[in-house]
C-alpha cells in the first residue's frame, strides 16, 4: 500500500472502523513503514488529547437553522442570473467586438484624411512625413553625388 493511502485511512484504523481486509493491509504497511508508524504515533497523541476536552452541547435545531441558511444564500434570483449572463456576454462578444470595429473605422477614418495630404508625389509626402527631407542620401562630399539624382522621377 502506498504512504498517501494509510495516511488517509490511520484516523478511522484509531477509530476501529475499518473493514478487516483494510485493516489487515494497514496493519502489514505500518509494520514496514517506521516512517508511517511515527505519523500514526503522532495521531494517536493529538486524538488523545482531544478526547479529554469536554464535549459541548449543541442546540437542538442548529443543523436546521444552518441548513435553511444555507439553501437560501446559494439560491441566485432570476434578476442576478440575468444580469450574470449579460456581464458575462458584455466580456466575451461585446467588448472585443466594439475594440475591433473601433480599430478599423480609426484606419478607415485616417486613410481618408490621408489621402486628402497626397496631392503631390506619394514618395515626396511620405519623406515629408518622417522627416526624411532633413536628410541627404548621400554624405556630404561624396564623389558621385553629383552624377546620382536621388530627387529625380522615374
Amino acid at each position: 500500500m502506498k504512504h498517501k493511502t494509510v495516511r488517509r485511512k490511520l484516523l478511522r484504523y484509531l477509530d476501529n472502523e475499518l473493514e478487516q481486509d483494510e485493516l489487515k493491509s494497514v496493519r502489514l504497511h505500518l509494520s514496514s513503514c517506521p516512517e508511517c508508524n511515527n505519523y500514526l504515533k503522532q495521531l494517536e497523541k493529538i486524538w488523545l488529547t482531544g478526547q479529554h476536552l469536554s464535549q459541548v452541547e449543541v442546540p437542538p435545531f442548529l443543523w436546521t437553522r444552518l441548513s435553511v441558511r444555507l439553501e437560501s444564500e446559494t439560491e441566485v434570483p432570476v434578476t442576478n442570473q440575468f444580469y450574470a449572463a449579460m456581464k458575462l456576454f458584455m466580456k466575451k462578444a461585446l467588448i472585443p467586438t466594439a475594440i475591433v470595429i473601433t480599430i478599423f473605422s480609426g484606419i478607415l477614418f485616417g486613410s481618408e484624411m490621408h489621402k486628402d495630404n497626397l496631392k503631390g508625389n506619394r514618395e515626396t509626402t511620405i519623406m515629408q512625413d518622417f522627416g526624411f527631407n532633413y536628410f541627404s542620401l548621400t554624405p556630404p562630399g561624396y564623389v558621385g553625388e553629383n552624377l546620382v539624382d536621388f530627387n529625380a522621377t522615374k
